[in-house]
This record gives structure tokens, C-alpha cells and sequence, in this order.
């Protein structure tokens, strides 16, 4: 795996950014050598679909910079992930193109330390939807609304439990696998094009960057064994196409001992 400087925007990003321009464009998916599933047939009108978690809806945007973007984020928009923690999450989607909509280049933005999910409009969010790109964020385990807050951890929605919702250090047992989780449950609604995702973020966003970008196409289950990531139910084979972790925060762990 290559881990790349986000200010440099070198070959490997160009080439994801260039694609995801021409899908804008001209309507083709144009991928070098990677699994492209079939697109979604209608417009999006909300993610996290078929969960015992309700769907999140997406709301379009109206006139002026957003406008057309569909913002699919509440406070909190609560999904349950791998193990029934509900985990507070944000997805922003470009416009609605002409033909088949779905299958974009997919960014996940993560948080730093103490904070929460970066919001639609949030952030350079803008940017990677203006250039045709689909945006997934999360609040961690252990904060704010994903089993943080003394009401979200003693208050847990029916389908969920914060029985193991604590901080995991950016655990790739837990933390790690709720974002591979979730980005797999885009891809199973064709939402995401499971070989065209990045990851980014700073400090402790950073490490949850770099370690997808370690871990690539693999899952690290609770044992510590490593299976393919695939996403669940349909199985499509996911993987990571480049990293760009910032200001890694590489004594994080030491500094709690």
C-alpha cells in the first residue's frame, strides 16, 4: 500500500479524480483493472438500506453551491454496524447524473481526537463532491452519539447495544472494521465502486487512515485473524485504493498507558 501527501495530489489520485470526472461528464465508468458492480438503477434517495437500523435518508440541496448534492446525515443518523453498535454516520452523494445513478469514487474523511463525523458541506467535503466523488464519514466508537454521550451509551436504540461501544484506540478489530462494515454496505447498494476508495484524516483520523490503507483489502476479525474484506451479504471484494493520513498521531497509544 502507498501512502501519498493529500497537498500533492500525485498520479494515483489524479487518476481516481480524473475518472470520476469523466463519469460526470460523459456517463462512463472508466476503471484501470478494477470490479465495477452494476450501478443503482434510480436515484438515491437514502443509504443504510435493509438494516434493522432505520435508512438514511438523503435530503437535495437547493440553489447555490450545494445545489442538487444529496446530504444524507441527522443528528445523529445512527446505523448499526458489525457487532449491533450503532454508529453515528454521514454520507454526502454529488448530483443526480442524466443516465444510472450510483457507483462513485468514494473518500472516507475521519475524525480527530475527541471530535465527531464531518458533516455534509463540512470540511473539504465540498471539494471532493464538486469533483464527482461520493463522501463517507463516522463518528468513532467511544464518542459523542456512537455510544459516547451518557444518553446514547445508556439509551441505545432497540436494534443496538453499546455492550463493547467504548474507545478502541483505532482498534482494526472494531473501529477500523465498523468503517470497512459501512463503506461495504454502500457498495452492496451500489452506491460506491468497491476498487475506487480513499481514506484521509488527521491525527487520529490519520490512524484510522492509515491503518485501511495497511490493511487494503483485508479484515481484521475480533481474534486477530485476516480475512478478504468483502461486503456483507453480496460479497463483492473491496479494497482500498490509496491513503492519505496527516499529522499521524503514532504516540497516541503510549501517551494513554
Amino acid at each position: 500500500m502507498r501512502f501519498i501527501s493529500i497537498t500533492g495530489k500525485d498520479d494515483e489520485w489524479s487518476k481516481m479524480r480524473g475518472s470520476a470526472m469523466r463519469r460526470v461528464i460523459i456517463g462512463i465508468v472508466v476503471c484501470t483493472g478494477l470490479l465495477a458492480p452494476a450501478s443503482a438503477s434510480a436515484t438515491v434517495p437514502s443509504v443504510f438500506t435493509g438494516l434493522a437500523s432505520p435508512a438514511v435518508t438523503c435530503s437535495v440541496q437547493g440553489a447555490g453551491p450545494n445545489a442538487g448534492q444529496r446530504w444524507c446525515s441527522g443528528s445523529p443518523s445512527l446505523v448499526r454496524s458489525w457487532d449491533g453498535t450503532p454508529v453515528d454516520v454521514s454520507v454526502t452523494l454529488p448530483p443526480a447524473p442524466v443516465g444510472p445513478d450510483g457507483n462513485f469514487p468514494l473518500i472516507g474523511i475521519y475524525h480527530g481526537w475527541g471530535q465527531s463525523k464531518i458533516l455534509p458541506g463540512e470540511g473539504s467535503t465540498q471539494n471532493w463532491v464538486d469533483d464527482g466523488y461520493a463522501v463517507f464519514s463516522m463518528t468513532d466508537r467511544g464518542w459523542h452519539e456512537t455510544c459516547g454521550s451518557d444518553a446514547s451509551h445508556a439509551n441505545p436504540p432497540t436494534w443496538g447495544t453499546c455492550a463493547d461501544g467504548d474507545i478502541k484506540m483505532i482498534d482494526m478489530r472494531y473501529e477500523v472494521r465498523d468503517a470497512q462494515e459501512l463503506m461495504g454496505r454502500l457498495v452492496n447498494e451500489g452506491v460506491v465502486n468497491p476498487g475506487e476508495i480513499g481514506a484521509k484524516g488527521g491525527s487520529y483520523g490519520g490512524m484510522m487512515a492509515a491503518a485501511l490503507g495497511t490493511l487494503k483489502n483485508r479484515t481484521m476479525l475480533p481474534n486477530g485473524s485476516l480475512v478478504p474484506w468483502v461486503s456483507p451479504v453480496n460479497h463483492t471484494p473491496i479494497s482500498i485504493a490509496a491513503a492519505t493520513p496527516s499529522a499521524l498521531a503514532t504516540d497516541l497509544v503510549y501517551t494513554q498507558l
